[in-house]
């Protein structure tokens, strides 16, 4: 994390202090955090088509957009600040927008831009395009609680969730640098089977996952349906598959690769049909649907997968105990991300509603960016 101060001409003693105060409280939560970013740099090295000045670029277009958060304020800034001012994270957010005195302006940046950098890399390198990802992303956030609100893993839906799903990302990448993403339910009551919650939990540790290793060149998403019934299927809102379905393909800072359903039930086809409508071609080009394993290991190598299918991973449960206690002792993590929201007053031009976005006869609309 680097840290620099802008100052005009005065002298404020104070101030001074408050700021060399609020520097070493920094660097203390800074070594209490669980989180351990990687650095921009590595993600610079592994990737020579990832320019800085392009990032930097992207975060400068970021700062004068008045409606979005500030990327460039970290988490520890927030807790400290909150810690020693007694205010909200959104607050401090605000703060960082302003000066905070009257003479000194303090910008913390987290990782080296790195939330930038994944947008960026995501995007394939297109500014523009990662501009319009990154309105889409946050603003997506926003409009939608039901699905990106309340990340809390002390939560009761939250921490249910964690328990009875399996969602993690496999340690192998592909022999191209792909990360492979596989989830299934484990606790097959349906009651427990609450859709919005598993989409956030799928979010919260992918993200995690991305700002722990940095961008891989790809993500397939594998959803293994072993006890999935149509009890599953009836608390599947189209609603919400229809917004999650727009923040996959455009909002989410991930190069989406492909979406397999392996062990498929017999009421795949229904299933199909309600999410059809929301992808985009290439999306639907790189589906696959298969009634067992084999086709998938033709796709992908048997050994990336953990022991239970015959791969050299570790088991499922001990994934899934590395994933809970991830999400477990990282709670300022996502607190900071549900911080991250829009504030659409601000907005150039018409403030954004979810029809906006979505449409009223559920045709979606692209977010322009100014």
């Amino acid at each position: 994390m680097s840290m620099y101060f802008q100052t005009r001409p005065t002298h404020h003693s104070i101030e001074i202090q408050y700021l060399f105060y609020l520097s070493r409280i920094l660097f203390e939560k800074s070594k209490m955090m669980q989180l351990k970013e990687i650095n921009v740099d590595e993600i610079y090295k592994r990737d020579k088509l990832l320019k800085k000045e392009e990032v930097v670029n992207v975060m400068k277009w970021v700062e004068f957009q008045s409606h979005l958060p500030n990327l460039s304020v970290s988490v520890y800034t927030c807790q400290c600040l909150i810690w020693m001012q007694n205010t909200s994270i959104s607050h401090v957010l605000n703060l960082s927008r302003k000066q905070m005195f009257p003479s000194v302006r303090v910008l913390v940046l987290v990782g080296e831009k790195l939330c930038t950098a994944l947008f960026l890399h995501s995007c394939y390198y297109n500014n523009e395009l990662a501009k319009t990802t990154i309105d889409i992303h946050h603003t997506v956030k926003t409009l939608c609680p039901d699905i990106f609100g309340n990340r809390s893993p002390r939560d009761p839906q939250v921490k249910l969730t964690i328990d009875s799903f399996f969602c993690s990302p496999l340690p192998q990448l592909t022999d191209d640098g792909t990360l492979v993403i596989l989830a299934k339910v484990l606790d097959v009551n349906p009651g427990n089977f609450i859709f919005p919650v598993i989409l956030k939990c799928f979010d919260m540790i992918t993200l995690f996952h991305m700002h722990q290793n940095g961008p891989p060149n790809g993500v397939i998403i594998v959803f293994d349906m072993e006890g999935i019934t149509f009890s599953h299927f009836l608390r599947v809102s189209v609603v919400v598959m229809k917004k999650f379905l727009y923040y996959l393909q455009e909002g989410m800072p991930i190069r989406l690769k492909g979406l397999h359903f392996c062990n498929v039930v017999s009421f795949i086809d229904k299933l199909i049909a309600m999410m059809k409508p929301f992808l985009k071609e290439e999306i639907l080009r790189v589906l696959g649907l298969h009634i067992g394993m084999d086709t998938v290991y033709e796709l992908i190598s048997k050994n990336i997968f953990p022991q239970d299918y015959g791969g050299s991973a570790e088991s499922i449960e001990i994934l899934h105990e590395k994933v809970k206690a991830r999400i477990n002792d990282n709670e300022e993590f996502f607190k900071y991300q549900e911080s991250q929201v829009v504030d659409e007053s601000k907005r150039p031009g018409k403030p954004m509603n979810v029809s906006d976005i979505f449409g009223m006869e559920g045709t979606f609309k692209r977010l322009e960016v100014d």
